[in-house]
């Protein structure tokens, strides 16, 4: 019949289950990467750090690894995702932070003041240091613990999201 295609010439989906915990691992570790870069650059966009958008980050590094794990949703695969996410949501604030810290120092001080502000500088490490509280706050947790649930709710698991938010609501009970 035409218009349809014959079994013989239908694409084979892609396995990638002989990935194996450190290829699905390193798949989602460059998700979360990509996703911590995108939220900096809207963060910088838009001149604020945009906490709720670590959301992203986990939905991101779960829906990357379930397309790399396809038929291996095991609790270690959760896990390592979900430290992957929490990976992704350090370094998207630290990039966030050095980000806008080098945009505040151009419009105060210039240009040239601002090249010694790079991302890996010591300059910006001793800023980070002294304002620790200005770039993590109460709510980053629970975004973090967001991002989390999210990841492990896009990659199918129960039992991880259980153990996060079980933790949680300890950290939240102890104060911390």
């Amino acid at each position: 019949m035409a218009g349809q295609i014959s079994a013989q010439h239908r694409p084979m989906p892609r396995d990638y289950s002989r990935l194996g915990v450190v290829g699905i691992a390193s798949g989602a570790l460059i998700a979360a990467f990509i996703a911590a870069i995108l939220w900096g650059q809207v963060a910088l966009w838009v001149d604020s750090q945009l906490a709720w958008l670590a959301i992203g980050v986990g939905v991101i590094t779960g829906l990357a690894a379930r397309f790399l794990a396809s038929s291996q949703q095991s609790l270690s695969v959760q896990m390592i995702v979900a430290s992957a996410a929490f990976i992704g949501v350090v370094v998207g604030k630290y990039y966030i932070f050095a980000l806008l810290l080098k945009a505040a120092v151009t419009d105060a001080l210039g240009a040239q003041a601002a090249s010694a502000f790079t991302l890996f500088s010591s300059a910006t490490y001793d800023f980070l240091k002294e304002d620790t509280g200005a770039v993590v706050g109460a709510l980053d947790a629970v975004w973090l613990g967001v991002a989390c649930y999210t990841e492990v709710a896009s990659n199918g698991g129960t039992s991880t999201s259980y153990m996060l938010l079980r933790t949680l609501k300890n950290a939240s009970t102890a104060g911390l």
